[in-house]
């Protein structure tokens, strides 16, 4: 589990989330100094409009601050058309409001489609609110800061402590897996009599992690995604078996199984495998012994389920236990291969 560094009640932030804040901020201070500087000392105008593109293109890997570039560009150069071609053709005083209304229209209208183009509103502004007399400079001004503010803001995610799309990937998902791990714990042990509390903190921490997850593999521009698109799976998957687990500690407030043995083996089994996949997220090697240990423990439960053929509710109960838990065990074996430790 992440432990807090700053828990100020509305919000808990890891170790992580504090150093992407912290990333974030820097490279925004220095994106933001570096347009000014060079815009000041070329004599610009428009440093207004350049530091708004650099710090807005700044994003938490190189792969999204590229990824983020390429759909700036085509939204500024949408706004920037409009925004001209109403300067021109329309009457003074009402051009730049016609201009105004039309970007943002075609702007926003894309934006419902693809969220990436909301960024690009600044930039359609800017360029939408040039004189009438002298539309096209304006425009021209503006088009050349938005340009610097994007190559600045490039150079700063890639020289200034940079983290790349594939290794921000990487950390969600293996985030993902120890929330997914933890709540397996909590829901067995309820299960199994130890009546913890499901918070739901593992939860929404669980799909927090998921979709930046995904998110960054979407980003990853220049290494192969098979690997974690696979891992994503897997551990989706192994947090549908934690779902199956869930159900049998919401049927009953009774305790499942009156066999304490059994319970024993299932507690060491949950706590095995979560174990397991913790060991994942640490970079540990050579799981075999304990996948080994699991199986045994798994082929002995199982043998078990023969004990409650005359109590039905118990026996569907435990039967769908010891499945959760045995489809938590195979996926946690394809995690395994996955993490690269055949």
């Amino acid at each position: 589990m992440l432990k807090p560094v700053f828990d100020l009640g509305f919000v808990t932030l890891s170790k992580r989330e504090t150093r992407d804040m912290a990333r974030l901020a820097l490279q925004s201070a220095i994106a933001a100094c570096i347009v000014f500087i060079v815009m000041q000392a070329a004599g610009m105008p428009e440093k207004f409009v350049g530091i708004l593109s650099a710090v807005l293109i700044v994003q938490p890997s190189i792969g999204s601050t590229l990824g983020e570039a390429l759909e700036r560009l085509l939204a500024a150069f949408v706004g920037s058309v409009i925004g001209i071609i109403c300067l021109l053709l329309l009457p003074d005083g009402y051009g730049t409001a016609s201009a105004l209304a039309f970007s943002m229209l075609i702007i926003n209208a894309i934006a419902a489609i693809k969220p990436q183009w909301r960024y690009g509103v600044v930039a359609a502004v800017a360029l939408s609110l040039g004189a009438e007399a002298n539309a096209t400079e304006t425009a021209i001004d503006r088009s050349l800061a938005i340009g610097i503010g994007i190559a600045v803001g490039i150079f700063v995610s890639i020289c200034v402590w940079p983290e790349t799309a594939e290794r921000r990937a990487k950390h969600r998902l293996d985030s993902a897996l120890n929330a997914a791990a933890d709540r397996m714990e909590i829901v067995v042990r309820s299960a199994l009599g130890d009546k913890r509390r499901d918070s739901g903190k593992e939860k929404e921490r669980f799909h927090e992690n998921m979709k930046k997850a995904a998110s960054a593999i979407g980003a990853i521009r220049l290494a192969d995604t098979k690997i974690l698109e696979e891992r994503m799976q897997l551990i989706e998957q192994l947090y549908n078996s934690v779902l199956i687990l869930n159900c049998v500690d919401k049927e009953s407030d009774d305790v499942l199984s009156y066999d304490k043995d059994f319970r024993c083996k299932a507690d060491e089994l949950c706590r095995n495998c979560s174990e397991l996949a913790r060991g994942l997220v640490d970079g540990e090697r050579g799981h075999q012994r304990s996948l080994n240990d699991v199986d045994v423990l798994l082929s002995s439960i199982k043998g078990a389920l023969s004990n409650y053929e005359k109590d039905k509710d118990q026996g569907m109960r435990t039967a769908t236990l010891v499945f959760g838990l045995s489809q938590a065990f195979k996926n946690l074996r394809n995690l395994v291969e996955n993490y690269g430790d055949k």
